[in-house]
């Protein structure tokens, strides 16, 4: 298959048919029942195209683009929730992640709480230094495609009463085109798979609360008898 995308008179370029279309869910609940202060982490396995087969031994794909949507569902009818609270989730989303706190590019997940310095340039009055907590983590990865984070707020709620207030939710919303982007999107093969991590932090928890990511992935499928490097076009000769 060509993934030439010019339109000219000799050659029609691509077309909508002649990509493959792969959409994810996942999502990871935190019941009623559970501790009031959960941190809960998962790495999410996601097989390539596995609905339509697969890839073949001779068959790569290239991401082209990908769209991730990340937020937390509030069942607050499931428990009275006494007081108002916060909490967040966080992930990533990749390629062969290992499945450890490694898969999450987030300091506190993986210990690495001294990886970046940080110098103090200036303190209010009312606090101290010793009081402070500093947290840093750099990588140099080509398996991180997307990182995302949003955060929400239990409302106050009983079941006489209904839900109180405080309560508030923003979702994660991201689109990488790469073709545009990096002029090629990552390459797999048969061997490699995508991955979510996902890590879900909530305070004075009461209710359920599900963190829910979701995808929308276009892949380009070629033939090859070589893969050449690693997350590569392949080599055409």
């Amino acid at each position: 298959m060509s993934v030439n995308m010019d339109f000219d008179e000799s050659s029609p370029g691509t077309d909508y048919s002649d990509f493959e279309y792969q959409q994810t869910s996942i999502a990871m609940e935190v019941g009623a029942g559970s501790t009031s202060n959960p941190r809960v982490q998962a790495i999410y396995d996601v097989p390539i195209l596995d609905e339509v087969g697969g890839l073949d031994n001779n068959e790569v794909a290239e991401l082209v683009y990908l769209e991730t949507h990340a937020i937390v569902e509030i069942e607050d009818e499931q428990a009275d929730q006494d007081v108002a609270t916060t909490g967040e989730t966080r992930g990533v989303v990749g390629i062969n992640l290992p499945e450890s706190r490694e898969g999450l590019p987030d300091p506190a997940a993986t210990g690495n709480t001294n990886r970046l310095n940080a110098t103090v340039v200036d303190v209010d009055s009312d606090q101290t230094e010793d009081a402070l907590n500093f947290q840093g983590d750099t990588r140099v990865e080509d398996r991180f495609l997307q990182m995302y984070h949003t955060a929400f707020g239990l409302p106050f709620d009983d079941e006489a009463n209904g839900p109180g207030g405080a309560g508030f939710m923003e979702a994660f919303h991201a689109e990488k085109d790469y073709r545009s982007l990096t002029g090629r999107g990552p390459v797999l093969d048969n061997t490699d798979e995508m991955n979510i991590g996902i890590a879900l932090t909530v305070s004075d928890k009461t209710a359920t609360a599900t963190g829910t990511v979701r995808t929308h992935m276009v892949w380009d499928i070629a033939e090859t008898s070589d893969a050449g490097r690693r997350f590569s076009v392949p080599n055409d000769d």
